[in-house]
């Protein structure tokens, strides 16, 4: 969505529902098949329907050679502390996990990682993946800092 001012394009942040449609949309392309988990209004609000553990669970699960698990956020949106637990136990599980934000960049870097064949990890994890380590200290330490922002 985009909108002129005297001839120059500026981008309108979307909705949320708006966003994850457009990485639906786009995931599609890129040959990745979703499961999608929205709210539903009731009576009390806002919420989305979802059973035993579930609560925070992230927006969508992607998979093709590889599966994503992502929570998806327009500002000022941040993640709740429920979503973050979710993110510490797919780290915990060797799963790769994203909080997508929206930006005026988001389609590139979005493309980047749905394009990619292999798990996005840090410089440090690769590096502790060739030395037989677990690996999961960089996205611990990145949960922390989302965590960080969550309380601020």
């Amino acid at each position: 969505m985009t909108t002129r001012t005297r001839g120059l394009k500026r981008l309108v942040m979307p909705s949320h529902a708006e966003f994850i449609d457009q990485i639906v949309q786009l995931a599609h392309l890129l040959g990745w098949s979703i499961a999608l988990f929205r709210k539903a209004r009731t009576k009390h609000g806002w919420v989305t329907p979802v059973g035993a553990d579930g609560k925070g669970w992230l927006d969508l699960v992607l998979e093709r050679e590889r599966l994503i698990f992502a929570e998806v956020k327009v500002p000022p949106d941040k993640a709740t502390p429920e979503q973050l637990e979710w993110c510490e136990r797919h780290v915990a599980a060797g799963q790769e996990w994203y909080i997508w934000t929206w930006s005026e960049r988001w389609l590139d870097q979005i493309t980047e990682i749905l394009r990619r064949r292999e798990p996005d990890r840090p410089a440090e994890e690769k590096r502790d993946a060739q030395a037989g380590a677990s690996g999961i200290r960089g996205l611990s330490r990145q949960i922390s800092n989302e965590r960080a922002a969550c309380d601020a």
